[in-house]
């Protein structure tokens, strides 16, 4: 029997921190990077997402979560 590779996911925290509610993902994935996840499961701050994002995606995870807020006209939180 052959082991399977850990699959791996990537949470990254999307976000400008100067515009106040921007920083919505980079605050989260703080907060994330401070718990103790599930082995294979890595967290960063991607700032505004670009190349950092980009570079770190090409590392080779199986699985991406974007943490982000956007503005959509409804109310907060919908």
């Amino acid at each position: 029997m052959t082991e399977e590779p850990l699959r791996s996911t990537l949470i990254a925290g999307v976000g400008n921190a100067w515009l106040r509610d921007d920083g919505f993902g980079g605050e989260v994935a703080r907060r994330l990077a401070d718990r103790q996840l599930p082995e294979g499961v890595d967290v960063i701050d991607a700032g505004t997402g670009g190349l950092d994002l980009a570079y770190e995606v090409m590392r080779g995870y199986d699985g991406l979560v974007i943490l982000d807020v956007s503005k959509q006209g409804g109310e907060p939180g919908t």
